[in-house]
C-alpha cells in the first residue's frame, strides 16, 4: 500500500482562504476520482499555516490513473489555478510506501514524525522503524503507520499517528514518553538514524 502526501505553503495573511480552497480542492478530488482524500492544515513544523492533503493508493497504477482524472478535470484544474492568489513556492510531494499493517486512519490529528536513516544502515534502521511504531501504537492506543519514501532524500522514513481530539493527543503523549522502552529505542536511534534530521509536524483535520 502507498501513500501520498501533498502540502502547500500559505502566503502571509491567507492562512483562512488556503484552508477554505483545501476544503473545496479535497472535495473536487474525491468526486472527480472517487478516491478518499484527507485535507490538514500544519499547525506546528514547516510549513506552519500551510495545508497537506493525503490519499491512499493499493498500486502505483491506482495513483495514476486518479492524477490522469485530475488532470483532465476542468473544476479541478480551475481550482488549482486559483491556488496562486493565497499560495507560494511550490508543492511538497511525497509518495511512501506502507510496508506492513493497514493504513492511516485519517481521524482530527495527525502527529508526523520524519527521520532520515544512515544509508549503511538501512536494514537495520528498517527493523527499528518498525518496532517504534509497535511501540507508539501500543502506548497511543491509535495504529501508527511507518512508511518509507520512495522518493527524494534515499532512507527518509515517516512514523503517523492518528488521534481523535487533542485531549487524546496530550494522554499520547504522556504514555509514549514514560515507556522505558520507547526511551531505550530513541537513545539508541543515532547509531541507524542522522540524529540531525529528525522532525515533527502536527496537522489538523480540515471539515
Amino acid at each position: 500500500m502507498y501513500l501520498f502526501s501533498k502540502t502547500r505553503a500559505s502566503k502571509a495573511g491567507h492562512e483562512q482562504d488556503l484552508i477554505a480552497w483545501a476544503a473545496s480542492l479535497r472535495d473536487i478530488a474525491r468526486s472527480e476520482t472517487g478516491i478518499e482524500v484527507a485535507a490538514y492544515s500544519r499547525m506546528f513544523g514547516d510549513p506552519v499555516g500551510g495545508v497537506t492533503f493525503y490519499a491512499t493508493f493499493e498500486t502505483f497504477a491506482a495513483l495514476g490513473e486518479a492524477a490522469s482524472k485530475l488532470g483532465e478535470s476542468t473544476k479541478y484544474q480551475e481550482a488549482v489555478r486559483a491556488l496562486a492568489s493565497m499560495s507560494e513556492g511550490s508543492s511538497a510531494d511525497h509518495f511512501l510506501e506502507i510496508p506492513v499493517g493497514p493504513s492511516v486512519d485519517f481521524l482530527e490529528v495527525l502527529t508526523v514524525d520524519t527521520g532520515l536513516a544512515k544509508l549503511a544502515r538501512m536494514d537495520d534502521a528498517m527493523g527499528f522503524a518498525m518496532k517504534m511504531a509497535s511501540i507508539i501504537s501500543k502506548q497511543s492506543q491509535q495504529h501508527t503507520v511507518f512508511a518509507a519514501d520512495m522518493y527524494g532524500p534515499l532512507g527518509a522514513m515517516a512514523w503517523i499517528t492518528p488521534a481523535e481530539s487533542f485531549a487524546q493527543l496530550d494522554a499520547q503523549g504522556a504514555a509514549i514518553m514514560g515507556d522505558e522502552e520507547y526511551k531505550k529505542l530513541m537513545s539508541e536511534s543515532p547509531t541507524v538514524f542522522d540524529a540531525e534530521k529528525f522532525d515533527r509536524f502536527l496537522d489538523r483535520a480540515i471539515r
